[in-house]
């Protein structure tokens, strides 16, 4: 009776899924069984008397891919009916949920926008540190082979460079926000992204503290700290030059208030006397 060579982990998911076929590569080729999963033999023969044994060699297969399968993989193939049928089926499972998964994580970051209306710069690098740290962790289990967009999204998540650059890259594209990656980066190659956090967390504050103390309500005039304007209309139509007293000690304005005054009551004396 045929024992199923066995696998150090069972097939699981998407995860585990390239280093599982290397292995289980190995084992068929061992047992003599390779070629009818993914080598010429891959269909039924049309000489009669060679399709028993390729139809035992192809159950063969197909019992040892069974053998190394966890319950979710073994259900997508419980009903093939060749090795290499099984095969394709979980190479088009597994790397198509591969490619998916990593794209998905990839556009959560990419998608990813600072409003300095509703949060702070920090706690936006700390979300974007996570979403990273997220990507990072699913791109190493999921080990890509060779060629492959996972393989390409796995090398653009372990790049210090592209990590600085996709932070700058999500910033609102404003004329402020520009100058603060122009200033940033103003002399360098190849920033590193402690570099950009630091000088991005810099820049930031003080343009928000600049833009603070901007929008600051001026201060009610009994607590003004500057002295008052000084009176200058009415001495400068007198010739005067008007800039050494406040209105209010103005004493050409009271002397011809006087004199005004004084010329009123004059009138009003010879009309009484007449």
């Amino acid at each position: 009776m045929f024992k199923p060579p066995k696998v150090s982990e069972l097939l699981i998911d998407e995860n585990n899924y390239h280093p599982w076929v290397k292995e289980i590569e190995r084992l068929l080729r061992l047992a003599g069984l390779a070629n009818v999963v993914t080598g010429t033999a891959t269909t039924r023969p049309s000489v009669t008397l060679a399709i028993a044994e390729w139809q035992d060699l192809t159950d063969k297969a197909l019992v040892t891919i069974l053998a190394n399968c966890d319950k979710e993989p073994q259900q997508l193939i419980r009903d093939c009916d060749t090795a290499a049928e099984a095969w394709e089926t979980l190479k088009k499972h597994c790397e198509g949920r591969t490619r998916t998964h990593l794209s998905s994580l990839l556009l959560n970051i990419t998608t990813l926008r600072y409003d300095d209306r509703t949060i702070t710069m920090s706690d936006h690098i700390n979300i974007f540190e996570k979403k990273w740290s997220t990507l990072r962790q699913s791109v190493a289990s999921a080990t890509a082979g060779p060629d492959t967009l996972a393989s390409a999204i796995k090398h653009f998540a372990h790049s210090d460079g592209w990590k600085a650059t996709l932070l700058l890259g999500i910033l609102p594209k404003i004329p402020l926000y520009h100058n603060i990656i122009d200033n940033i980066t103003a002399g360098m190659d190849a920033p590193a992204y402690s570099v950009i956090v630091l000088r991005l967390k810099e820049l930031s504050d003080r343009t928000i503290q600049r833009k603070t103390k901007k929008d600051e309500p001026e201060p009610p005039a009994a607590f003004a700290t500057e002295r008052p304007q000084r009176f200058r209309g009415y001495c400068k139509t007198k010739g005067w030059p008007g800039t050494s007293h406040n209105e209010v000690d103005c004493r050409t304005k009271k002397r011809d208030s006087q004199r005004a005054s004084e010329q009123t009551h004059t009138i009003t004396d010879t009309c009484c006397v007449g």
